[in-house]
């Protein structure tokens, strides 16, 4: 056998670490993105996760400090008497009844969604509610009708604020607002419990102190903690749509505006300085040198990725939401619409939609939902080229068979026979699938129950 040495062209994709990268952040959701952020960042000194700087009066709340015995009265609480509600669901029961007008309603919804366990929003409220057009102090007066549900100082952007809040709703008591005035100004004094302090830069006597802090340890910083429940499994919006009317040349038309929850981009911060940090302190080796760099470079790549990820993300449910206008607008009416419908629309391949609407949910006026949920399929019509929902099938199967005469009910081929009168291609044993999956009994089971 005779070997020779050739050249030979081929093609072969090679997947970078910025690709790789790219794909993997694509099918994270929101909780997933920002625990991998906060695992990556322990072991990566350019990356910092910003923590929320929080304040509590040591001493005041001994009662609240200690989590797991919070945990473990709350465990025994629910022995007792099981919570049926979430603090998600009980606050947004009680918005339907505030004094707020109906955009100020749907604003208010837009903000529990935002809480943590703690009843502490995670976003900034100026920012979420950009499309609504209010002003902070139309923004605040939100907040603080939340704030004053049950539980009382949720909807607070700290510890703090809540403690503030309720003061507010205690306005009926004389030492409320000297104890609003101790939080904003003797936040390091109470925390030290140094009162002998306060009380030499104020006019407070002892007795008028006593009556203060006595009032403040009624209080509870973390008001949401008595509606939280391990096991519920909270879902955070990758995404927001909001739905203006608007009027163009005389006619009515809606203005639809997509904003992404980018909490986890926030949240984190990109230390380019640090090696120079270090050289000023110690002198390096070749080889940490090279270590800090490929972390520099790996946190670079990183936070690359969670842009090009929430890039895509904003560029496929804007395209989401022209397909579905009517159901964003309405509520329903959703059309036929594939992940190739999107892919094509955005500029990018069918895969990159799967991954990036996996595990992804939107807000809408009219509940959360994933983003796979608007990915439909259609039954064709037969004199036109559009196409149906199997969802809008059903509905019009629930209501050829309200109306039917109730002592003659319609057979699945009867119902089959009006529905392609109505131009929709269909077949008998899809109809039966349908009527079942709506709970509606056969023919005979309906003759019987008349």
């Amino acid at each position: 056998m005779k070997q020779k040495i050739e050249q030979r062209q081929i093609q072969k994709l090679v997947l970078t670490q910025t690709l790789k990268q790219s794909i993997e952040l694509l099918q994270y959701s929101q909780l997933e993105l920002q625990e991998k952020l906060e695992e990556e960042a322990k072991d990566n000194p350019f990356l910092t996760i910003k923590k929320k700087k929080e304040f509590i009066p040591l001493g005041l709340f001994d009662r609240y400090v200690d989590y797991e015995a919070t945990e473990r009265k709350h465990k025994a609480i629910e022995n007792i008497a099981a919570k049926t509600q979430s603090l998600y669901s009980h606050l947004l029961d009680q918005v339907e009844y505030c004094d707020l007008t109906e955009k100020e309603k749907e604003a208010a919804k837009i903000l529990i969604t935002c809480l943590d366990r703690n009843g502490f929003l995670t976003q900034d409220p100026e920012k979420l509610l950009k499309p609504f057009h209010f002003s902070p102090e139309e923004i605040l007066k939100i907040r603080k009708k939340i704030a004053g549900l049950d539980p009382v100082g949720c909807c607070a952007l700290d510890y703090l604020e809540s403690l503030k809040f309720q003061l507010e709703y205690k306005d009926d008591i004389p030492e409320s607002k000297d104890a609003i005035f101790l939080l904003d100004h003797f936040k390091k004094e109470l925390e030290d419990q140094n009162f002998e302090e306060i009380k030499r830069k104020t006019d407070f006597d002892d007795l008028k102190l006593k009556k203060i802090l006595s009032l403040i340890r009624t209080l509870n910083p973390f008001p949401g903690r008595q509606y939280s429940n391990e096991e519920i499994v909270y879902i955070e919006p990758d995404v927001y749509v909001f739905v203006e009317e608007i009027e163009e040349n005389g006619t009515k038309d809606y203005k639809i505006e997509v904003v992404l929850n980018d909490k986890t981009l926030q949240n984190i911060e990109f230390n380019k300085e640090y090696i120079k940090q270090v050289q000023q302190e110690k002198q390096l080796s070749k080889q940490e040198l090279e270590e800090l760099k490929k972390k520099y470079y790996n946190a670079k790549i990183l936070i690359q990725a969670i842009q090009q990820r929430n890039e895509t993300l904003l560029k496929v449910v804007q395209s989401i939401a022209k397909f579905q206008k009517e159901f964003f607008v309405s509520g329903k009416n959703l059309v036929p619409l594939k992940l190739k419908d999107v892919a094509d629309d955005v500029g990018v391949h069918e895969s990159t939609i799967s991954r990036i609407t996996r595990n992804k949910y939107v807000h809408t006026k009219w509940g959360i939902f994933e983003l796979k949920y608007f990915f439909r399929r259609g039954l064709k019509r037969i004199s036109q080229e559009t196409k149906i929902t199997t969802e809008k099938v059903k509905e019009l199967i629930r209501e050829i068979i309200e109306k039917e005469d109730k002592t003659i009910p319609l057979k699945d081929q009867e119902i089959t026979n009006i529905l392609i009168k109505k131009g929709i291609k269909i077949a008998r044993r899809t109809v039966s699938k349908y009527r079942k999956e709506l709970g509606i009994p056969s023919v005979d089971e309906r003759i019987i129950k008349q």
